[in-house]
């Protein structure tokens, strides 16, 4: 897909950011539709999932937030992947050093879009950032709090904070999630100023399709 085309609609276009879809082949009993092209067709799929896709004008940019660090990959590293596993424990996803020595290669990657929120010594919240310069396009991907300290604006915080820093970088910032996630990350994102209407369908096909 060309570039000018991606950047006149991104939530619209791809149902992932631009840079993944440079790098990323999808498997073949995988199928990926839009919304409004999902309901024109007849899909024979064993599971279906549906993902939110949304977008940040910045247009309005919060302010810093000086409770909130920058994650140290040296010293961090256990405790993030500790809590991006209880986090997403009931999604069955679980990710170990080698997936975070991925994101860490990839061209994406900046060290100042990785932070945390610490309580009495604990990394109790965190988030993951990513800057395509290509695009112009910051990207949120892993945004977690500890179960134990839910609903108490530690996720808008990382939210807010990421924005602010990606800020500088960016034309605009996308963000997707799952949409029957039972902790309604949608509505985080939204409380945050992102908008859209965009939902993607990823269909796993049956041998008959």
């Amino acid at each position: 897909m060309l570039l000018k085309k991606y950047l006149e609609d991104p939530c619209g276009t791809l149902s992932i950011p631009y840079w993944k879809q440079q790098v990323i082949s999808i498997p073949e009993n995988i199928k990926i539709y839009h919304e409004k092209a999902f309901n024109q067709i007849e899909v024979k799929s064993l599971h279906i999932e549906k993902y939110f896709r949304l977008i940040h004008h910045l247009n309005e940019i919060p302010e810093r937030n000086p409770m909130i660090e920058s994650i140290d990959i040296n010293k961090d590293l256990h405790e993030l992947i500790k809590l991006i596993n209880l986090c997403y424990s009931d999604q069955h996803i679980s990710i170990d050093r080698n997936d975070v020595d991925d994101w860490i290669n990839r061209r994406v990657y900046r060290n100042d879009l990785w932070v945390k929120i610490v309580l009495e010594g604990d990394m109790i919240a965190a988030g993951i950032a990513e800057y395509d310069p290509e695009a112009q396009e910051g990207i949120l991907e892993w945004i977690q709090i500890n179960p134990k300290y839910s609903k108490k604006g530690y996720g808008k915080m990382i939210v807010n904070e990421l924005i602010n820093r990606l800020s500088s970088l960016s034309s605009f910032i996308t963000v997707s999630g799952k949409l029957d996630n039972k902790t309604n990350p949608e509505m985080l994102y939204r409380r945050c100023g992102f908008v859209g209407h965009d939902v993607w369908y990823v269909c796993k096909i049956s041998d008959g399709k």
